[in-house]
């Protein structure tokens, strides 16, 4: 399942499932984008076994209300009994994950993957 979007002023959003059932993010995520996330997330989610992996490692830009969407898929897995962890969070994601004191629950403290 892959979902995309484009602004001309701005980098295309892109998200997808890969082969090892975790979802790749790329581009911006902001207001127009977050549905597309939210939706293929839970597509991924539907077949997740114990935890879901979010790679951020190539998103541009996030705003806020691209973090109120994980933190409202955080808790959606977390009713499931499944674990969400964006792994490897771009220096956007990690920055606004930092400064709204957000880093530790959304796993984004952890060092970038070597």
């Amino acid at each position: 399942m892959t979902a995309t979007g484009r602004d001309s002023a701005r980098a295309a959003f892109g998200v997808e499932i890969d082969a090892d059932g975790n979802v790749q993010v790329s581009g911006v995520i902001d207001i127009e984008t977050g549905d597309a996330l939210a939706y293929v997330v839970r597509a991924a989610l539907s077949r997740a076994d114990g935890s879901l992996v979010v790679d951020m490692s190539s998103v541009e830009f996030m705003d806020s209300s691209g973090l109120g969407v994980l933190l409202s898929l955080q808790a959606e897995c977390a009713r499931r009994g499944i674990e969400l962890r964006v792994a490897d969070p771009s220096p956007a994601v990690r920055r606004l994950a930092e400064i709204t004191g957000l880093a530790g629950p959304l796993g984004a403290d952890e060092p970038p993957d070597q």
